[in-house]
């Protein structure tokens, strides 16, 4: 784990330990000037968080929750998605990774990054549950984290 942080911050990213329940466990770490020693990392900290926004340089994802789609639907939807991604040339400038709950986070750094936004929604008839309020698309930025995941699927 300490080799991962250390490789994560010399990418410029600054991160942070998650509990289980992916909440973080320091306070503080919303703030521009935080930062997490490799020293203080705990091995009962099971996950890492990457901080979004001015701390890690830009760094802004698109968060997609396709756990919300039907689940005949969920395959599709992805890969038409990555396919949209890769027709314009950001194989360079983004990496996709697939989270514990079969969605994806599209990481990239951008000079106008924003704070946290809900993108869209899943259109009627296309959910698991008819009556859920939860987008599909969302972005992570300034005041934002994401946890990170180890399953690459494309970009740098």
């Amino acid at each position: 784990m300490k080799n991962t942080i250390t490789a994560l911050r010399n990418a410029g990213l600054v991160v942070m330990p998650i509990q289980v329940s992916k909440k973080p466990t320091l306070t503080g770490w919303a703030k521009p000037t935080f930062s997490y020693e490799v020293e203080d990392h705990k091995e009962n900290h099971k996950h890492l968080g990457i901080i979004t926004g001015k701390a890690s340089g830009g760094l802004e994802v698109i968060d997609v929750d396709s756990k919300i789609l039907k689940p005949e639907l969920v395959n599709a939807f992805k890969s038409n998605f990555i396919e949209l991604l890769m027709t314009f040339d950001v194989e360079q400038e983004l990496s996709i990774y697939e989270t514990m709950s079969g969605g994806l986070h599209v990481l990239y750094r951008c000079e106008n990054y924003a704070g946290n936004m809900k993108i869209c929604h899943a259109k009627d008839g296309t959910t698991k549950d008819p009556n859920s309020k939860e987008a599909l698309l969302e972005t992570r930025g300034q005041g934002g984290y994401v946890v990170k995941y180890d399953n690459h699927i494309a970009g740098y």
